[in-house]
């Protein structure tokens, strides 16, 4: 399957917010339940222009035809003494999985970062997610701990666990 990776651009907005909305659709590891983003459009839009507008955050997309398939951020700590550090996400259309679209994001990342003073990389993953778990260890993750019954999904409890990796 062919695909490209390209770092998000003001005109790609409306379809990364589609893409975002697929995923809540058909992931229920996700923070937010399917039209339950939690922002609006112009939020989640201004939100975007500013991941554009910072140089230790970012945003790309991976395309496959005319259309986004998965994507990739990293945001930045706020604070001078975390600005070191950016705590990321990647996602992936259910149908586009095993197919090197999240390797393909994730080499992105790592590129992206070695143009940067990021030292540190950060993100939580579902415990039930056995997948992206074993994904992330492939890239060098390592568990930092558990944040106990931090999603509530159909009545259950589900813990996170906390992954780093130091650059």
């Amino acid at each position: 399957m062919k695909f490209t990776i390209h770092g998000l651009t003001q005109a790609d907005i409306p379809s990364l917010l589609l893409l975002r909305h697929q995923l809540f659709q058909e992931t229920p590891w996700l923070k937010f339940e399917p039209n339950e983003e939690g922002y609006s459009r112009e939020l989640e839009s201004r939100i975007c222009r500013n991941f554009l507008a910072s140089q230790n955050s970012m945003i790309s997309v991976a395309r496959s035809d005319d259309n986004f398939v998965g994507f990739v951020l990293a945001q930045e700590g706020i604070s001078s003494k975390t600005k070191h550090s950016v705590c990321i996400a990647i996602a992936v259309l259910e149908g586009y999985k095993g197919k090197g679209v999240g390797a393909g994001l994730m080499d992105h990342l790592h590129s992206w970062a070695k143009t940067t003073d990021i030292h540190r990389m950060e993100l939580v993953v579902a415990n039930p997610n056995k997948v992206a778990q074993k994904f992330f260890k492939k890239y060098e993750f390592v568990e930092e701990g558990i944040k106990h019954h931090a999603l509530l999904h159909q009545g259950a409890y589900i813990d996170q666990t906390y992954m780093f990796k130091l650059l």
